[in-house]
């Protein structure tokens, strides 16, 4: 554990969104659940006592799930008066009311991810990401206003997607002035959606999904839409 500054912790598992190219639903299931806000931060307190001071990484599918969970969490944890700092993958942006980004950031987050996919409304649609670019860019600035750096996790290649619309996604995160904005091909694995629409509309250009790497820098299939040309351009 010396070699390491970052600590891994679970607070929730599951999430009940449908976006086509998740697997969360069919590995942790639909049905959002959480610890309680005493067990995590017991875990943070061992931690501590044995280790020292980390920070901790929140890596939940879906962190602010349920907007109470996360206050009555960062209550616990100003309770606690621990020395804390902490960041979480990953955050939808609509999911908040006007106190809970203030109170992730007194109880010591400093940096979060928010899944944006794309800046185009007709993919969101498509990918059934249940997000409007208002909401978006309201909880964007939302994040940013509490004091917490701000980056988005987008996609290349979903159902819809080519240059056009990643140029657009790329132009609402200059616009937005965000501190980090990440891209990584939409990679298909079985029983999600995505998969299905690839085997009736696309060519693979990878065959053994045991071979796919979720951050690859190689598409794994293309369109007529959207050719492997124009993805590693995008």
């Amino acid at each position: 554990m010396e070699r390491y500054d970052t600590y891994p912790m679970i607070t929730g598992r599951g999430c009940p969104y449908k976006c086509t190219f998740c697997t969360v639903p069919l590995v942790d299931g639909n049905t959002w659940r959480q610890r309680s806000a005493e067990n995590v931060v017991e875990e943070i307190r061992s931690l501590q006592s044995k280790h020292g001071k980390k920070r901790i990484a929140f890596c939940d599918d879906n962190f602010n799930g349920r907007v109470d969970h996360v206050k009555a969490l960062c209550a616990r944890m100003i309770d606690s008066k621990l020395p804390l700092e902490w960041f979480c993958w990953s955050v939808r942006a609509d999911r908040t009311d006007s106190d809970m980004w203030k109170a992730m950031r007194q109880a010591g987050c400093y940096h979060v991810s928010v899944g944006l996919e794309s800046a185009d409304p007709q993919v969101l649609k498509d990918i059934k990401k249940s997000l409007t670019l208002k909401k978006a860019e309201e909880g964007i600035r939302n994040i940013k206003a509490a004091g917490i750096l701000c980056q988005t996790l987008n996609m290349i290649g979903n159902t819809g997607d080519n240059l056009e619309t990643v140029r657009a996604t790329i132009a609402f995160n200059r616009r937005l002035k965000v501190d980090g904005a990440l891209f990584h091909l939409a990679v298909p694995y079985p029983k999600t959606e995505l998969w299905d629409w690839v085997e009736k509309n696309g060519r693979w250009l990878k065959s053994d999904y045991t071979q796919f790497h979720h951050f690859s820098a190689e598409p794994i299939f293309e369109t007529d839409d959207f050719t492997r040309e124009e993805r590693l351009k995008a």
